[in-house]
């Protein structure tokens, strides 16, 4: 899997994500299928976390306030 990838499914290091983009796509061809899985299998993971956890924000989200109305 490209190193971007590792970390940024592997580490959770969202703050790399953008730079995804910025790949050419003959870069990363090769690892959309296991990005792909790794992605599932964050995203089935029951200990995955929502919200304002997840992001590690002191802040809610408008989604987040609108919902506990």
């Amino acid at each position: 899997m490209h190193q971007l990838f590792r970390l940024v499914l592997g580490q959770k290091d969202l703050s790399r994500a953008g730079d995804l983009f910025s790949l050419d796509d003959s870069e990363i061809e090769d690892s959309l299928t296991e990005a792909l899985e790794q992605i599932k299998i964050i995203s089935s993971s029951s200990k995955r976390r929502t919200g304002r956890d997840r992001l590690n924000c002191p802040f809610q989200l408008p989604a987040q306030k609108i919902a506990e109305k």
